[in-house]
């Protein structure tokens, strides 16, 4: 092996290292920070953790002692309305944000966050946590009435197995 390119090597090692331990002394002041920003917020339960992601960069997570979404709704309610204006629209750009991630398989896209969005969007905007949005469930299934259209003209609908009797 050449020289100099273990010496670049050594040099890129002690500088990569030296990074991962400057990032690992910020992170349990980043997490005291956080929880007295929450503190102060009047969100005495929630627990500020951090852990790394792929790349090993330290990546903020939120979780709360209690799991219970409704449990939200007193301090949701205390916020005011120009602030829960404020929060709903950065609510939104966030859950679109995951729309778009989940739409183009991007790496970056969390199915816990996109659900634990969807579920605040709809505390902050007024309906229940558990309620689905009408019609959610039912996008890929063909409606009765017109299975029984096709049928009395002779055709099937798509992927319809035909059984053997008829």
């Amino acid at each position: 092996m050449d020289e100099r390119k273990l010496k670049a090597a050594l040099r890129q090692a002690a500088k990569t290292y030296a990074e991962n331990c400057r990032r690992a002394h910020q992170i349990p002041l980043e997490v005291a920070e956080l929880g007295f920003i929450a503190m102060n917020a009047g969100l005495s339960d929630v627990v500020a953790s951090i852990r790394l992601n792929e790349r090993n960069m330290p990546k903020t997570r939120f979780s709360r002692q209690e799991c219970d979404a409704s449990a939200l709704g007193p301090t949701l309610s205390a916020i005011p309305d120009d602030e829960r204006a404020t929060l709903v629209e950065r609510v939104r750009r966030e859950l679109a944000t995951m729309k778009r991630f989940a739409r183009t398989s991007d790496a970056r896209y969390d199915i816990n966050r996109h659900a634990a969005l969807a579920r605040l969007h709809r505390l902050l905007i007024g309906g229940r946590t558990g309620e689905r949005r009408p019609g959610a469930r039912e996008h890929n299934k063909r409606r009765p009435a017109e299975a029984e259209r096709l049928s009395s003209i002779g055709q099937k609908l798509p992927n319809q197995m035909v059984s053997c009797s008829q």
